[in-house]
């Protein structure tokens, strides 16, 4: 204030010291622009103000916000400050100062160490990660790749870094946990195994023998495994992700038997997060195809969809939620992501319950046969991550490999042409807790692509622990 010509200008910045970590979840602050100004100020809102964009800045920015403080002080001519002018002016001390009221804050349900595990080994270009509390519906991680460092976009956004985030085909932006569905894979199958189980249509004797493929009308359709896998029945054939079990399992079902089971597990309409821009996925019908397709419904597509592909999408949310449905014996939890709002003394506003949406009531013999498959993934020779087990920390877990295009030539040298990896694990699977959903887009098989993500993940997590 000593110097002519000299003005110091202090300004607000949201300083956020996860960064890329929790960029989707928690989004960003920047200035207000122009039209939100002149619908604001009458709230309080000046020029130059900072306003939540994205997460749950933008969600919570009216309880976030607080209010700005005041103080009236006389300059002379030049900008300097004129004390002993204060008193005749503007009265007394106590007129003078309008102190600031602090925003509230927001308790979240993230386990940090988690969410920070998962970031520290996600090897992937691109992906998604959610981690389940199985008991209360807690989201303990919430993870989307590519992301962005809040830290550079809190104030003005630099222009070249906006355009860089905004052409980015692999599209950053996208929280891809719940704003993108995919094909699930192989970690579908314990949705039509649940589902024939429970109807006692096959029994759970059912068995097949794999020879490598099967032939429905003039086409064979292959399993993964083109030398067979022999003798399967439900806990073979999820530990070895069998599809020749599952072609015959779901054409012994129909398509609308195990689809209906997937909408009953929440698949195919919206989990209920508090984030913005949630979408549904698909989970066909027979109806569905008669009304999309000028040909209908065919048979073939019970084959395709009964393992994970065809037209059944999921997010990773919704994956996330199964597991945790199918852990716990059959609570559907709306996902709480926000525990509680307190004031900036700690004192508690409005806190948020666990909240079931519903209560399926499964056979508890089915659900064991399900959870001793996913146990023998993990832990039994052949098990298909068997490879990725932690020897004091029994996961149980499904792999998945979802296609995305036909023409193997075309998908071998394109990124975007190469299988998603897939990987559902629970922690432990004799007393569940945890599940967690890794999905590495496009990165190939779901042992080797997800798998291995999911062990280090555990690994870095129970260090830290």
């Amino acid at each position: 204030n000593d110097l002519d010509g000299i003005t110091i200008q202090v300004k607000q910045r949201r300083y956020y010291p996860f960064g890329e970590a929790l960029s989707h979840l928690v989004g960003f602050m920047n200035e207000i622009n122009q039209h939100e100004y002149k619908r604001l100020k009458s709230l309080g809102y000046y020029k130059g103000d900072l306003i939540g964009r994205f997460g749950l800045e933008k969600i919570f920015e009216k309880h976030l916000r607080g209010q700005d403080g005041l103080e009236k002080i006389i300059v002379d001519a030049r900008g300097k400050e004129v004390d002993d002018q204060a008193e005749k002016f503007l009265g007394a001390d106590e007129h003078r100062l309008t102190p600031p009221v602090s925003g509230n804050n927001l308790r979240t349900t993230i386990d940090i160490e988690l969410q920070k595990a998962i970031f520290q080994n996600f090897h992937g270009k691109a992906g998604a990660a959610v981690g389940v509390d199985v008991n209360t519906g807690d989201i303990l991680a919430l993870y989307s790749k590519p992301g962005f460092d809040p830290n550079l976009l809190s104030g003005r956004i630099d222009a070249k870094l906006k355009k860089q985030l905004d052409t980015d085909p692999l599209t950053p932006w996208i929280n891809r946990t719940i704003q993108q569905h995919y094909p699930p894979g192989s970690i579908f199958k314990v949705v039509p195994a649940l589902a024939a189980l429970e109807a006692g249509r096959p029994d759970k004797n059912f068995q097949v023998n794999c020879g490598g493929s099967t032939r429905l009308g003039r086409r064979r359709w292959s399993c993964w495994k083109r030398a067979g896998h022999g003798r399967m029945d439900f806990i073979s054939s999820m530990k070895q992700s069998c599809d020749v079990f599952f072609y015959k399992l779901g054409l012994e079902l129909g398509l609308d038997s195990f689809c209906s089971m997937a909408r009953k597990l929440g698949l195919g309409q919206k989990t209920g997060i508090i984030l913005k821009n949630e979408v549904k996925g698909i989970i066909p019908s027979k109806d569905y195809y008669n009304r999309h397709l000028k040909y209908g419904f065919q048979k073939g597509f019970i084959l395709n969809n009964v393992i994970g592909q065809g037209d059944v999408n999921v997010t990773p949310l919704q994956m996330a939620l199964l597991y945790a449905t199918l852990s716990n014996g059959g609570q559907l939890f709306r996902p709480r992501l926000v525990k509680q709002l307190e004031d900036n003394q700690g004192n508690i506003l409005d806190k948020k319950k666990p909240e079931i949406r519903a209560h399926l009531k499964f056979n508890p013999k089915n659900i064991n046969i399900i959870l001793k498959g996913l146990k023998a993934v993990v832990n039994e020779k052949g098990g298909t991550a068997y490879w990725y087990r932690l020897e004091d920390f029994p996961l149980g877990g499904k792999t998945g490999t979802a296609q995305v295009v036909n023409l193997k030539r075309v998908r071998a040298g394109n990124f975007f042409h190469k299988d998603h990896a897939w990987f559902a694990s629970i922690a432990t699977i004799d007393k569940p807790k945890i599940a967690l959903i890794i999905l590495n887009e496009h990165g190939g098989h779901g042992s080797s692509g997800a798998a291995s993500i999911a062990k280090k993940v555990w690994q870095t997590y129970l260090r830290q622990q």
